[in-house]
C-alpha cells in the first residue's frame, strides 16, 4: 500500500498551486481529478487570456473588503503571505504582466498558467507528484494518523495530509463534508449576468462605466435608493435576457443572495456617473430634442425618457421642475426589479461553500479533524471580477502547502 505526504483532491488553481508548493518543499503528492485534464478554468478565464491575479492585493493598506466583501478577515492571512504572483509564477517559468492592475500571462494565453502549474504533459515526469485524472472521489476518511480516499472505481489513496480543492461543491463535494461534519452555506450564483424582464429590445446596447448598487429593502419599500454599501464600477452591457458587464457581475453575488431569501432584489444603476447636477440643470437652456441631450446610445436613452412618461423629441427646456427631477433620478440611480436567479451554468464561480467559521483562516485546516485542508472555491468566498478569484485560489493552495 503506498502513501503520500499529500493527497490534493482537485486540479483547479488552488489544487494545482497547492501540488507545486508541496513538491517544492520535499513532499510527496498524489493529486486526483474528477475531469480528464486540469486547470479548466484557467484556460477560461478572462475570454483565455487569463487574468491570473491583481495587483491591488499588494498594495500597502489594501482594503480586502473591497474585493472579498464579509470575507475580508478571512482571506487576509493567505493573500498577504503570497509575496507576488510574478514570485510565485516566475520560478515556474511564466512570466506576468500588468495591464492596468490585471495580471496576465506575458503571452496572454491560460495554457501558458496552466503548463507552468502542470508541466507538458501534466506531471507525467514529475519525481514527487502523481497525478490520476477522471478519478472522483465518493469517500474521504481519517485512516490512523493519516487519510484514505476512495475513488468511483473503487481504488483508494492513502496520505498524510489532504486538501479539498474541489472548486464549487457539487453533489458529491456534498456528501463528503457532510460525512465529515463540515456545514455548506447555500450555493449561488456569483460573476454572472443577471436576468431582467423588458429590456431585451436593448440587446447589445453598451454604456462605459456605470455605478451599480443593491437598494437597501427599506429604502426600496418607500421608494427611495439608499446610499450605497457596496457601489461598483465598470462597463454595463444589455443582453436579451437583462444586464451583464463587469459592474454587474460584480454585484450579482450579493443580489442573488438576496432574491434567494426573499424572492426578488433591487438594484440602482447610475448610467451617467460623469454627469454633474450642474451640468444636468444646463440642459434645460436650448432647443435640442431630450433624447439627443443624454449621454447616452440613443435607444437606452429613448427607453429611459419613456420610463419617466417624457417624449423622447420633447425640447429640454420643456421640463417642469418636476419632470426634471424625475429624469435625473432615472438617470443616476435608475431602477431594475430581480426576481430570477441565474442559471449556476452561467456563473464564473460560485457564492457560498464550507462555512467560513468551521475553518482556521491562518492555515485553512479544517477545525473538526487533524490534517485536513481546504482552499479555493470550495469555501464560502468569492471576489469580484479582475483575477481576485484566482489569486485567492493560488494563494489558498501556496499556503495550505507551506506546512
Amino acid at each position: 500500500m503506498s502513501s503520500s505526504d499529500w493527497l490534493i483532491i482537485g486540479g483547479g488553481a488552488a489544487g494545482l498551486a497547492a501540488a507545486r508548493t508541496a513538491a517544492a518543499r520535499g513532499r510527496t503528492v498524489t493529486l486526483l481529478e474528477a475531469s480528464a485534464a486540469a486547470g479548466k478554468k484557467i484556460l477560461a478565464a478572462g475570454g483565455g487570456r487569463c487574468n491570473i491575479g491583481n495587483l491591488a492585493l499588494t498594495e500597502r493598506g489594501v482594503d480586502y473588503g473591497k474585493f472579498y466583501g464579509a470575507a475580508k478577515n478571512f482571506v487576509k492571512p493567505a493573500l498577504s503571505a503570497l509575496p507576488s504572483m510574478r514570485e510565485f509564477f516566475q520560478p515556474l517559468g511564466a512570466t506576468l504582466i500588468a495591464h492596468g492592475q490585471r495580471l496576465y500571462p506575458a503571452d496572454e494565453r491560460g495554457a501558458t498558467i496552466l503548463s507552468a502549474l502542470t508541466g507538458t504533459p501534466p506531471f507525467v515526469h514529475h519525481p514527487q507528484i502523481t497525478a490520476h485524472f477522471l478519478c472522483p472521489i465518493v469517500a474521504l476518511r481519517q485512516d490512523g494518523d493519516g487519510w484514505q480516499a476512495v475513488a468511483g472505481d473503487g481504488r483508494r489513496f492513502f496520505a498524510a495530509r489532504v486538501l479539498l480543492a474541489t472548486g464549487g461543491v457539487n453533489a458529491a463535494t456534498r456528501e463528503i463534508l457532510q460525512a465529515l461534519g463540515y456545514a455548506v452555506t447555500p450555493l449561488l450564483p456569483a460573476l454572472a449576468p443577471l436576468t431582467v424582464a423588458g429590456f431585451g429590445d436593448l440587446a447589445g446596447v453598451s454604456v462605459p462605466q456605470v455605478e451599480a448598487w443593491r437598494v437597501a429593502a427599506s429604502q426600496s419599500k418607500i421608494g427611495r435608493v439608499a446610499a450605497p454599501r457596496r457601489k461598483f464600477s465598470g462597463d454595463l452591457l444589455f443582453t436579451h435576457h437583462g444586464l451583464s458587464g463587469p459592474a454587474i457581475l460584480d454585484l450579482s453575488g450579493e443580489v442573488a443572495a438576496e432574491v434567494a431569501a426573499q424572492g426578488q432584489s433591487e438594484i440602482a444603476i447610475n448610467l451617467a456617473p460623469a454627469l454633474t447636477a450642474a451640468e444636468f440643470a444646463a440642459w434645460r437652456v436650448g432647443g435640442q430634442p431630450l433624447k439627443n441631450r443624454l449621454p447616452l446610445p440613443e435607444r437606452l436613452a429613448v427607453k429611459i425618457l419613456r420610463s419617466v412618461a417624457l417624449a423622447p423629441q420633447q425640447r429640454a427646456a420643456e421640463l417642469t421642475a418636476a419632470q426634471s427631477r424625475s429624469l435625473w433620478t432615472a438617470l443616476t440611480a435608475h431602477r431594475f426589479l430581480l426576481t430570477q436567479l441565474t442559471p449556476m451554468n452561467q456563473a464564473m464561480v460560485t457564492r457560498g461553500g464550507v462555512a467560513l467559521d468551521e475553518v482556521e483562516a491562518k492555515t485553512l485546516a479544517g477545525r473538526r479533524h487533524k490534517n485536513l485542508y481546504f482552499a479555493g472555491e470550495i469555501l464560502d468566498v468569492d471576489g469580484v471580477s479582475g483575477g481576485f478569484n484566482l489569486q485567492w485560489a493560488i494563494a489558498g493552495g501556496r499556503l495550505v502547502a507551506s506546512v
